[in-house]
């Protein structure tokens, strides 16, 4: 067998695993479609409350202290350019790793590496100010990414402000391009 022939071979055989892998983990923890590209599952939300008169106004109603979720991205796919009113840890777990886009209110862009390979640039957890546009994308077209992300206070539907196309266009025409690959609506 030839060489470029065998390297072929033992690409495919990779990429078939990480794409069964990313099956069995779907699978495995009952992930869900995510409004925002990929899978999700709750895995921890805290049975203790903080009063929406002890948050900022930007709350509308009583937060758990924290939750986090299981987010799975195949390698086609991204995570829309959304943001959250609360702060946000993205945690490394496995599969190939992702970029993370950040824009600012100000409209600047600051792209983070979140993996496991530390001599590259990558960093095992990437915190997401709230507030922050974000959207992640696997670094791997045929691989998936299992990542965590943890929020607190804790995360509930009406925080999530999801990027529609238009209106992230208006108001960072500077990132028209990554806008335009990297919004759904």
């Amino acid at each position: 067998m030839n060489l470029k022939f065998s390297s072929k071979l033992t690409l495919l055989f990779k990429n078939t695993f990480m794409i069964e892998k990313a099956e069995k983990i779907i699978k495995k923890y009952k992930l869900q479609k995510h409004i925002e590209g990929g899978y999700f599952t709750e895995f921890y939300r805290s049975h203790e409350k903080i009063n929406q008169n002890c948050l900022p106004k930007r709350y509308k109603s009583v937060r758990v202290f924290s939750t986090s979720i299981y987010f799975l991205l195949k390698g086609n796919e991204f995570s829309t350019f959304h943001k959250l009113n609360s702060d946000e840890i993205l945690h490394f777990y496995d599969g190939c790793p992702v970029n993370v886009y950040l824009i600012d209110k100000n409209g600047n862009l600051e792209i983070k590496k979140l993996g496991r390979n530390i001599s590259r640039g990558e960093n095992y957890q990437i915190l997401v100010k709230a507030g922050n546009w974000l959207a992640i994308k696997p670094t791997k077209r045929k691989s998936f990414s299992l990542i965590g992300c943890t929020v607190a206070p804790g995360f509930e539907y009406d925080d999530l402000h999801l990027g529609k196309k238009e209106e992230l266009l208006k108001i960072f025409p500077k990132q028209k391009k990554l806008i335009e690959k990297l919004t759904i609506y």
